[in-house]
């Protein structure tokens, strides 16, 4: 009985401690979303301050509301889950969700290029297909 209660106990604890939001750092505050997404795309996804650069992207777009941000930012934030591809896709879909319908010459456009490329790397053909036919 005792070790469901710690279990539970547990489990709580890494739920709540997960489902903090991310803090922008201060030395980021300060910049403008096209500062940030410069950095970004100079930046390696493999280094330490990616996934800094990538969620403080996604994050200032949130708070400015703007859609082709948000889109840039899911879009920015799946490199940080190269190796991880359901999760990669969720991001790439979200940036697809939030900019489809927008009158933008890149977005959509440049997600489904890269969901395109995921699938193509998986060697899934048909998944693939169904991409480019859209």
């Amino acid at each position: 009985m005792r070790s469901v209660y710690l279990t539970t106990l547990f489990l709580l604890l890494s739920f709540l401690s997960f489902g903090q939001k991310f803090q922008i750092p201060d030395s980021l505050k300060t910049k403008s979303f096209e500062e940030l997404f410069k950095l970004c795309i100079s930046d390696k996804p493999d280094s330490p301050t990616f996934f800094t650069y990538t969620s403080t992207l996604l994050s200032k777009a949130k708070e400015g509301k703007d859609n082709i941000e948000i889109a840039k930012g899911y879009m920015s934030i799946s490199y940080n889950y190269l190796n991880d591809v359901p999760v990669r896709l969720a991001y790439l879909d979200s940036s697809i969700s939030i900019s489809k319908g927008l009158k933008n010459k890149r977005y959509p456009a440049i997600s489904y290029s890269i969901k395109g490329g995921v699938y193509k790397q998986k060697n899934t053909i048909n998944q693939l297909t169904a991409i480019y036919k859209l």
